[in-house]
């Protein structure tokens, strides 16, 4: 794989094509956020979930529709949810250790893409695995998902 993979058609560090580029998936995509919902008596959350993904399966998802339904018994109106594979960088030193398989980021990111293609509550957010340089831990991407932090800062419903 290659974690400079930004141009379909560009060759990748093992010589073949990328199929996907960087650049058609959004860092934090808004569509699918309720930002219109009131909040819960316990207020509002977004829920995020980062990790490998990779493979991405349907644990991930369903992880993140029961922590949805968790939050929603206690009183916390959930307007979305956001699944976020790690960045190359990450991933070639986890399957380096492991000795096992190491799918691109723009593969994983459009893996993901169409597992939650009819999904109400999950959308997928690029923006940990587009980073330049290092990885991105959950910490950071908490923090600098400054996109989003500013359109559900800017919603007087949360």
């Amino acid at each position: 794989i290659s974690a400079q993979d930004t141009r379909a058609g560009e060759p990748c560090t093992n010589g073949r094509s990328c199929l996907y580029s960087m650049q058609e998936f959004e860092p934090w995509p808004f569509q699918k956020l309720d930002l219109q919902r009131k909040p819960g008596p316990k207020g509002s959350a977004v829920l995020l979930t980062t990790g490998a993904m990779n493979p991405l399966h349907q644990g991930h998802i369903v992880m993140l529709h029961q922590a949805c339904d968790r939050l929603e018994a206690d009183g916390i109106a959930v307007l979305g949810a956001f699944l976020s594979p790690s960045h190359d960088n990450y991933i070639l030193q986890k399957t380096k250790r492991a000795r096992t398989l190491a799918l691109s980021a723009t593969f994983r990111l459009h893996v993901a893409q169409q597992a939650v293609r009819g999904d109400p509550l999950v959308s997928v957010g690029a923006w940990e695995a587009q980073q330049r340089g290092g990885w991105p831990d959950f910490p950071e991407v908490v923090r600098k998902r400054g996109h989003l932090k500013a359109l559900l800062c800017g919603n007087p419903n949360l």
